[in-house]
Formats: C-alpha cells, sequence, structure tokens
C-alpha cells in the first residue's frame, strides 16, 4: 500500500518484517507463532498512532478520488492521497478505529489479515515521515524504517505537482488564480511587462473579501498577489492574511522595498508559502536596473527579515549574467533562497522593449550549464485551470492575454465568469490553440512557448516565440549532451 493507493500486493510482508528487526527474539517460534507475535506487536502500536497522532497543520484538498494535503510551513510539497491512501487517513482524522480499516481492505481485496497490518502500519510511518502527522512514541519506529536523517533522492512521485494541477486541467477547474492588487510600482524595472503604469482603481478590501470566499466556496487552491507592487494596496496585508486564513495556498510577489519589520514579521505569521523578492544582481546595478538608490539594500533588508519565508527572485538578463558568480554565493551566505529565470515577455502591450534585456546566444548557453537551469515542459492552462485578475476586477487567462474577457468581479460572481458563455468560448478556441507545430517536437519537454507569448512577440496566438525555441535548444544542448 503506498501513498498513491491501489490494491494491496500480498507480499511476504511477515518474513520481510523478520529479517528487518533483529531485536525480536522470536526466531525459534514456529511459523504461526511469529505470525501472532508479530500481529500483536503491530496492533500494539497501530492502536499508538491512531489513538496519539496529532494532525499536523495541513492544507488539505479534496479533488474527487484524491486528498491532496500540504503543510502550513513555508514552501512545503503536496502529497497526494488517491484511493485507499484517502480512505485510510479519513479513518486516522475520523473514528480512529483502523481495525475497521483492516477488516474492509481485507474483504475487499481479499488479502490476508497479517500483510494488510504491515502495509497499514508502513503507510502510517510514511505520513509521520512526511510531517503529516506527529506522533511522539513512534518517532523511534520511524527511525528504524527510514534512519535518523533527512530523506534523499527523487522527490516521490506522491509529491508531485504536476499529477495534481493537470487532474485540475482534466476536469477543467480554476486551481490557481493570479490576482493583481494594483498597477502602482514605486520602481522602473526596465524589463517590466505593464509599460507603462496605469493609475486604475483596485478594489476594496470588503470586495476581495467577497471574491475571495466566492473563490474558496468554488474549490480554487492556490493564490499568487502581485502587481504593480502589491505593497501599494492599502489593504493588501488584510487580503493577504484574510486569504491565507481561508486555507489557500498563498503566495505574494513583492520588490521588498516598502515592507516594514511590522510587515514582514506580521507576514511569518500567516502560513503564507512564499514570498518572493526581485533581486537583479549587487547594488549599483540593482538600483540603476529598478530606476530607485537604495533599493538593493531595502529589498535584501526584507529578505533576510522573511527567513525560511522568503525567495530572491532574479531574472537572468545579458546585462546581469556576469554577476551571478559573485551574488548567489552571496545570498547562500545569508541562508536566503534564489531561483532564477531568463524568461522576459514583451509588454502586455505588444511593447518589445524588455526583449533587448533577454539573455541569449553563448551566454545563455553557459548560464544554463552554471545554475543546471531546466524550465519548460508544462502544458499551457490559461482559461482552464489558471487565470488572472486585474485591479479592476476583470478575468483574464492570464497576464499576457489581457483581451480575452471572461467577466468582471464588480459585476458578477466568480463561479457565474467561470461558468459564462465567454469562457466556454474560449475552452472550445483553447484546443485547436494548442495543437501547435511544437507539438511534435523533440525539444518540447524544454519549451516555454505559450499561446500568450507567441501573441505578444508574433501577433499570433498560434505563433510560435523565438527565444522559447533557442532556450529549448540551449537546455535539450546541455542535458542530453551525453
Amino acid at each position: 500500500m503506498n501513498l498513491q493507493g491501489g490494491k494491496p500486493k500480498a507480499t511476504d510482508s511477515i518474513r520481510c518484517f523478520i529479517e528487518q528487526d533483529r531485536g525480536f527474539g522470536i526466531y525459534h517460534l514456529s511459523y504461526q507463532s511469529i505470525v501472532k507475535e508479530i500481529s500483536k506487536m503491530l496492533g500494539a502500536r497501530l492502536d499508538t498512532i491512531w489513538e496519539q497522532a496529532i494532525i499536523e497543520d495541513l492544507k488539505c484538498f479534496d479533488i474527487g478520488e484524491s486528498y491532496a494535503l500540504r503543510s502550513s510551513k513555508p514552501k512545503s510539497k503536496y502529497i497526494l492521497l488517491e484511493d485507499l491512501g484517502k480512505e485510510i487517513w479519513d479513518s486516522l482524522t475520523g473514528d480512529r478505529d483502523w481495525n475497521k480499516m483492516v477488516d474492509w481492505i481485507t474483504h475487499e481485496f481479499i488479502v490476508d489479515r497479517e500483510t494488510v497490518m504491515q502495509d497499514l502500519y508502513d503507510f502510517a510511518l510514511t505520513l509521520i515521515h512526511q510531517g503529516l502527522i506527529h506522533c511522539e512514541e513512534a518517532s523511534g519506529w520511524t527511525k528504524e524504517a527510514y534512519g535518523s536523517g533527512e530523506s534523499h533522492g527523487e522527490e516521490p512521485a506522491a509529491t508531485n505537482y504536476d499529477v495534481i494541477y493537470n487532474k485540475y486541467m482534466e476536469g477543467r477547474k480554476p486551481f490557481k488564480l493570479f490576482v493583481e492588487l494594483t498597477y502602482g510600482c514605486n520602481l522602473t524595472c526596465k524589463h517590466c511587462y505593464l509599460g507603462e503604469p496605469s493609475t486604475a482603481a483596485g478594489l476594496s478590501l470588503d470586495k476581495y473579501i467577497e471574491i475571495l470566499d466566492q473563490m474558496k466556496e468554488y474549490g480554487v487552491v492556490e493564490l499568487t498577489f502581485t502587481g504593480g507592487e502589491a505593497a501599494l494596496h492599502p489593504n493588501y496585508l488584510d487580503i493577504v492574511e484574510y486569504a491565507s486564513r481561508k486555507g489557500f495556498v498563498v503566495t505574494l510577489l513583492t520588490n521588498g522595498t516598502l515592507l516594514t519589520e511590522q510587515e514582514t514579521n506580521r507576514l511569518k505569521k500567516l502560513e503564507l508559502h512564499e514570498v518572493r523578492i526581485s533581486i537583479y544582481g549587487f547594488e549599483q546595478f540593482h538600483d540603476e536596473f529598478v530606476g530607485m538608490k537604495g533599493a538593493f539594500e531595502k529589498s535584501l533588508h526584507s529578505l533576510q527579515q522573511l527567513g525560511e519565508l522568503g525567495t530572491a527572485a532574479i531574472v537572468l538578463t545579458g546585462d546581469n549574467v556576469d554577476e551571478m558568480n559573485r551574488l548567489i554565493p552571496f545570498l547562500t551566505s545569508l541562508g536566503i533562497e534564489a531561483s532564477y529565470t531568463p524568461l522576459i515577455t514583451p509588454t502586455i502591450y505588444g511593447g518589445t522593449e524588455p526583449m533587448g534585456h533577454r539573455l541569449t546566444g553563448e551566454r545563455l548557453r553557459q548560464c544554463i550549464e552554471d545554475l543546471q537551469l531546466r524550465l519548460g515542459g508544462s502544458i499551457c492552462t490559461a482559461g482552464i485551470s489558471r487565470f488572472r485578475i486585474t485591479p479592476e476586477g476583470e478575468i483574464n487567462p492570464c497576464e499576457m492575454l489581457r483581451t480575452i474577457e471572461f467577466g468582471n468581479l464588480r459585476e458578477h460572481s466568480f463561479s457565474n465568469i467561470m461558468e459564462s458563455a465567454e469562457r466556454q468560448q474560449w475552452m472550445e478556441r483553447f484546443a485547436s490553440l494548442t495543437a501547435s507545430p511544437c507539438s511534435g517536437c523533440g525539444m518540447k519537454k524544454y519549451c516555454t512557448n505559450c499561446i500568450g507569448l507567441a501573441l505578444l512577440e508574433t501577433g499570433d496566438m498560434s505563433g510560435i516565440s523565438s527565444f522559447a525555441c533557442e532556450l529549448a535548444a540551449a537546455q535539450h544542448h546541455y542535458w542530453e549532451k551525453s
């Protein structure tokens, strides 16, 4: 029995258990006695876990036949419980009777009781090891199974974000929304896709609370608050806090220059997924790139104040790439985690000025090798399971498809917009747009081309971004050269 569920295999778990536990001192007993003794021991341990287990502070999302579980700690990954995994979780968090669960599985799958008990015990230890439940008395048992250190190697499939994301895509249900709180910004970054700042008035706190309630009822999982500069909205902290308390997985995108120590302390208490703060280089370059003296020092201070919640979001450009060999070790020495992307788009109005800052050619290829970058390959879900809300309340498929409008939240409820004729028409059109010439490309798993980028760069949603092709080719050359 594993985190994905499915029918238990009738493996010889009793013999395996004996081989692994040399301290039992029962090798002289008959096989029947061994089974009886181990069943007794397993029963006692299952009693302990089911009675004493403390369910950690989790966000739990019911997605049909599965649960997506996620710790409230910053940057936690999803755990997917399917089929039997979901049934067992309900037992553990509900009636607390493991015997009923064993009886049901034994009858349903025609498996001997001892095998089911062993599998159930292994499953419970996995939940403890993944940090989903806590049982003080069982801590020693997990060390027996997993060792005293942290797990290493590849991330288990149970935490695969794509599995959950694709379920929403297939069901045409909204999973993630980007919420632009304001177009206003106190910086003038050279690569900004918004172009000239807008003075459009944002929505009120009361309106955002109403919208968040509607989105939660509809089943939305993730929210990313952004701008412009999100912190310029007078109620941004109240909005972010309300979203977190409603159970959304919340990320805040900010330049960090406006955050006070009081605000960072408040953010750290909100069980957010992440706060991403833009960093473009060291002080001289960064301040010149964003158009404000002292910006680097303020952004860096905010990252230090946020601790594990903060991430330095670095956009790699042709201008700053030479600073990376010093900047990255510097951030690491301060305990600041960093993410990197070379993706720069035209402005939402089709302006090409930001594209002049793209990292290209041999320097792009070298950067991919130096930073071990791997991007692309994901499925575009704009308007299917991913959306953007503008400061005026308009819902678009994504930030690059502003001309596609599904409805305005000032005038319609979230559910009405999701079920509107405009969205239905888009979903029908979407299928033909994603069936592009790229579908047969051998470098598709490295491709960042999407219909929004294609529209802004070529004027055609079915077009192909030349930069996406260059980036895919550079990654393909590095990752598959061996």
